[in-house]
């Protein structure tokens, strides 16, 4: 029986062999065969389907590793005219926007099925500051619109007195 993870994780630890690989790229590098799996099988094929596809649209590791190494001994002797050659203006900043957001979605999501405890505790978190913002924000608020409804809210005065 084809299990789709331990496939990935043993194909990644074949490109660790190559020291033109760093932990980023591997990282990078996974992010875009999980997404060519996900359109695979999005499309209706298996999934080992869709890892074979995938796998052999990415290459052989030797090339990949040639161009990335040639990519980054370019990045070093980083010139802008030739960033603008290679990645040129789509012209669509929100079209941008919305694929950006939706790629840190994906790996929020992937991140959060890996580390479950970890993101259990991060949501959380999360959820009880905006909680108390919103509270703090309707308190205050309720607070500066105290008597507003008299047409001469300005000259009303509280006054307050303590017996002792």
């Amino acid at each position: 029986m084809f299990n789709l993870k331990n496939s990935i994780k043993q194909w990644l630890n074949e490109l660790r062999k190559y020291s033109s690989f760093e932990d980023g790229d591997i990282a990078e590098i996974e992010d875009h065969i999980r997404d060519e799996i996900d359109s695979e099988i999005h499309l209706g094929n298996s999934e080992e389907k869709a890892f074979k596809k995938a796998i052999t649209s990415f290459g052989s590791r030797e090339e990949v590793g040639k161009e990335m190494y040639f990519a980054k001994s370019r990045i070093k002797n980083y010139k802008p005219e030739i960033l603008k050659q290679e990645f040129p203006n789509s012209g669509n900043p929100i079209l941008m926007h919305i694929m950006m957001l939706q790629n840190n979605v994906k790996v929020a999501l992937r991140n959060f099925l890996k580390n479950k405890v970890y993101g259990t505790i991060n949501l959380t978190g999360l959820v009880i500051g905006m909680v108390s913002c919103l509270i703090i924000s309707l308190y205050v608020f309720q607070e500066l619109s105290y008597d507003r409804f008299h047409e001469d809210s300005d000259h009303i005065f509280r006054i307050h007195m303590d017996r002792y």
